[in-house]
């Protein structure tokens, strides 16, 4: 990770990762200290809360950054997480974005698999019990592709904040 973070050549920037929680770095978080001041919160293997302090005009964010993970029943810690933070983050502004790797709706995806399974339920339900809603969307609606073309393509809405 020191090789990465030293590779980006950024001077005066700090870095986080949730590499701890498993052999890969999911998540890698950085800042430039000269501007923010970051105290992490919580990290998991699917999420990195930290809070963020402009030191400009003093002003703070909670933010919580996601990469879900590939199966269902692993998302399942993700979703706990994220509405178990509803209280906790009540009097504060909290933004959460990331991949998600699961879909809102049915209109979130085209190709392959037609069938609303019933774990699909279980991430429009975590946005409901955590009382969040969605930033407006500008630019293209998929941000997922299975990399195939014509009847093979599968394209999907996953990225979210």
């Amino acid at each position: 990770m020191a090789n990465v973070e030293n590779g980006l050549g950024l001077s005066c920037w700090q870095f986080v990762s949730n590499m701890h929680h498993g052999h890969l770095c999911r998540i890698l978080v950085c800042w430039n200290s000269k501007r923010v001041s970051v105290t992490i919160i919580h990290t998991a293997s699917q999420s990195v809360t930290c809070d963020v302090l402009s030191k400009t005009d003093g002003s703070s964010i909670r933010v919580t950054f996601v990469y879900g993970l590939n199966l269902p029943v692993d998302r399942r810690a993700l979703w706990s997480y994220l509405t178990s933070q509803k209280l906790i983050n009540i009097s504060i502004p909290w933004g959460i974005l990331g991949d998600f790797n699961a879909i809102v709706s049915s209109r979130d995806r085209r190709g392959g698999d037609q069938h609303w399974h019933t774990h699909m339920d279980e991430y429009p339900s975590c946005i409901t019990q955590a009382e969040l809603i969605q930033i407006s969307l500008s630019g293209m609606h998929f941000t997922w592709d299975n990399g195939q073309h014509g009847e093979h393509s599968i394209l999907k809405k996953l990225d979210w904040a």
